[in-house]
Formats: structure tokens, sequence, C-alpha cells
């Protein structure tokens, strides 16, 4: 399978080998008949990854999954801070200075 149907099911983009290898195996042991079979198991696995941690073929891909889901969530959980702290407002010296010319027509 491609990365792009794989991304379709959704193997997330840091598990596509892990999905690849299970696939193989999962062909090599003639676990599955058809590729429409295998496209089913692997959005099963995508959906709920919990439910496939101790099965044979998939388990391996499952493991990913979860940790993939982990790794996004802490990595989410940083976005939006700033390293260098709250902004503070700009401070200005002197007054605003306001023209009327350029103002006016």
């Amino acid at each position: 399978m491609k990365p792009k149907e794989l991304a379709e099911l959704g193997v997330p983009q840091d598990c596509m080998g892990t999905a690849v290898e299970a696939i193989q195996v999962a062909f090599k042991k003639r676990i599955y008949g058809s590729k429409a079979e295998v496209k089913t198991i692997l959005r099963q696995v995508a959906s709920a990854p919990e439910v496939y941690k101790d099965e044979a073929t998939f388990s391996d891909l499952a493991n990913a999954i979860i940790a993939s889901r982990l790794k996004a969530s802490e990595e989410s959980d940083k976005w939006g801070t700033n390293p260098l702290g709250s902004p503070t407002a700009p401070t200005h010296s002197g007054a605003r200075r306001t023209t009327k010319a350029a103002c006016s027509r």
C-alpha cells in the first residue's frame, strides 16, 4: 500500500514503516486474503489501537500508533508557550505625535 492510502486509513505519518511491515507479515502468513480485508483491519487498528496492542500481527503497529498519539499530545501541550516568558507592553518615550496634514484631504 502507498503512504497516501495508509494515511487515509488513519495511520500516522511516523507509523508508516511499521504499518508496511505488518501488512507484509499478514500476507506472508496468509492471515488476510485480500487488500480490502487488510484495509478494514488497518482502519480498525488506527481507530482503536488499544484493542490490538496484544494481537499477534498488528500489535507492533498498534503500540506505535499509541506512542505516536501520546507524543503528539505531549507536544501539543507545549504549543503556544513563549520560551521568553509573557510579553510585556512596549514602552514609548515622549508624547504621541499626530499630523493633521497626513490625515486631512
